[in-house]
């Protein structure tokens, strides 16, 4: 029985030796061709074709089509959300040593979400990932460093990491940065530091610091005072799915509503305040900033009982000015602000 095996084995060898390589170059450009059906699919939300296409350019040896499925199981597009899954298919993308599918397997490991949580896994794929060209993962790596997760804890060190990260240009990197010195995690609190580098990354779309950026001019932390500027940020964090952003961009307008002496309401602001503050009382991660921004929104409603309607179409005449595109392709036009 083992010499069969074993005559088996290298019949099956001698039989791959053998594949013309017409052939393979054949499969390859199969594969080529099922992903980029996959991409397009994605891009008009069609996530059932998506899969499909990708299953097949998985199943065609394109190892990177796993990252896309990854994404899908992970963020239930077409299907229910199963992070193991995802897990599991970031892991086959790792394989083909693609950089972003190393990142996002170090997560798993690092959350727990998908896979058991292990610090020193989620240590090895970041370093992995970072060495592949994958710059966010050095202040991923910074992060834990930062934080005595899977190694010893040095403040210093994990700071230089992700500054490695935020001088190269990574904008979630000069986020975690600005952050770092916003909330003065570990350090002193600097303002000015934080500005610096919250700024950098807000002009690049990254919408926490879009938020967080627009909450310095908002307060006057390390920078001038301008509400004028905090909205325009605002607002390109609202449209970038920043959940905290809407209820501030809301009070703005509301403040901009009344004419106080004639108590009427000046209908532009009064729209804009509405439709923010609607969005707010939605998807505010705070219970408390969710009923306050139902109770602004029923105050103007007492005075102008149409002005949902208008916020509504106001709402979708911004999406449709500010955003292209769909699904794994989305892109933000962006909004130019002082």
């Amino acid at each position: 029985m083992g010499r069969l095996a074993i005559g088996l084995c290298c019949v099956a060898v001698l039989a791959a030796a053998l594949v013309p390589p017409a052939a393979a170059e054949t499969r390859r450009q199969r594969g080529v061709v099922a992903f980029k059906a996959g991409y397009a699919a994605m891009a008009r939300r069609d996530y059932v074709r998506a899969r499909r296409a990708f299953e097949r350019a998985l199943a065609l040896g394109a190892r990177g089509a796993g990252y896309n499925l990854g994404l899908i199981h992970a963020f239930g597009w077409g299907v229910k959300a199963d992070q193991g899954r995802a897990c599991g298919y970031y892991r086959i993308a790792s394989r083909a040593r693609l950089p972003k599918a190393m990142h996002n397997l170090a997560t798993c490991f690092y959350t727990g979400r998908g896979r058991p949580r292990d610090y020193r896994k989620a240590m090895v794929w970041y370093r992995r990932a970072a060495g592949a060209g994958r710059t966010q993962s050095y202040c991923a790596l910074g992060n834990m460093v930062r934080k005595g997760q899977g190694v010893a804890r040095d403040i210093a060190r994990g700071i230089a990491l992700c500054r490695k990260a935020a001088v190269a240009g990574d904008a979630d990197a000069a986020t975690d940065l600005g952050g770092i010195y916003l909330t003065g995690d570990g350090v002193a609190v600097d303002y000015r530091r934080a500005a610096r580098w919250l700024s950098f990354a807000a002009r690049r779309g990254q919408p926490n610091a879009l938020f967080f950026y627009a909450l310095q001019l908002w307060n006057g932390d390390g920078v001038g005072e301008d509400r004028g500027r905090a909205a325009c940020w605002l607002k390109a964090a609202v449209l970038r799915g920043q959940p905290r952003a809407p209820f501030l961009l809301g009070q703005y307008y509301y403040t901009k509503s009344f004419n106080k002496k004639a108590k009427r309401l000046f209908p532009g602001p009064a729209t804009k305040a509405m439709m923010w503050l609607s969005v707010a009382a939605r998807n505010d991660p705070k219970a408390e900033s969710r009923e306050k921004a139902r109770y602004l929104a029923r105050k103007l409603l007492d005075i102008s009982p149409g002005l949902f309607a208008r916020a509504k179409a106001e709402y979708r005449k911004t999406r449709r000015r500010f955003i292209r595109g769909a699904g794994g392709t989305r892109r933000f036009i962006p909004v130019r602000c002082p």
